[in-house]
């Protein structure tokens, strides 16, 4: 009978030990999906502000895979699959209404937002809800990637260059 209560014993330290183990393990994991999530969720750094004798930003534009340019000349604008929005994707990864891009009018800052889409977004490669865009960011909505360039150059609209 000792080797029986002996072995109840060992038993019981090891289903501690063992409880220990995995609930530390827990934790741990735990800690670590916190700070990632953290990390994904937190607004980046505000950009660097441009130098007083700069003008600001006067040519914004989203890059398509096929390196077309599409101004943005006015905002808020929407972004998505179906045809009412202002830049239309043609893809099935992307929402009928993906995503909005907006201006902060005291700041001039253009900010992408998801509008609750299936895929979301993802920017520079990690996942966003809403965040401030910076020159070269790339902006991925379902499977289509987008590029965000700022030029500080004037760039002259095309009322400008009417041919006669």
């Amino acid at each position: 009978m000792p080797f029986d209560s002996l072995t109840q014993q060992l038993g019981r330290i090891v289903a501690v030990s063992g409880g220990l183990i995995i609930a530390s393990v827990g934790i741990l994991l735990a800690a670590i999906f916190r700070a990632r999530q953290r990390r994904l969720a937190a607004p980046r750094h505000e950009p660097p502000t441009l130098p007083a004798d700069q003008p600001p930003p006067v040519n914004l534009q989203l890059i398509l895979p096929n390196q077309h340019g599409i101004p943005l000349n006015h905002f808020p604008l929407s972004i998505g699959r179906s045809a009412e929005n202002d830049i239309v994707l043609d893809s099935s990864t992307v929402s009928a209404v993906h995503a909005r891009l907006y201006r902060d009018p005291a700041t001039g800052k253009v900010y992408i937002e998801d509008n609750h889409s299936r895929n979301g977004i993802l920017l520079n490669g990690y996942p966003t809800q809403k965040n401030i865009l910076s020159d070269c960011d790339i902006i991925t909505l379902g499977n289509v990637s987008l590029t965000y360039r700022v030029s500080h150059e004037r760039v002259s609209s095309p009322d400008n260059h009417r041919q006669s």
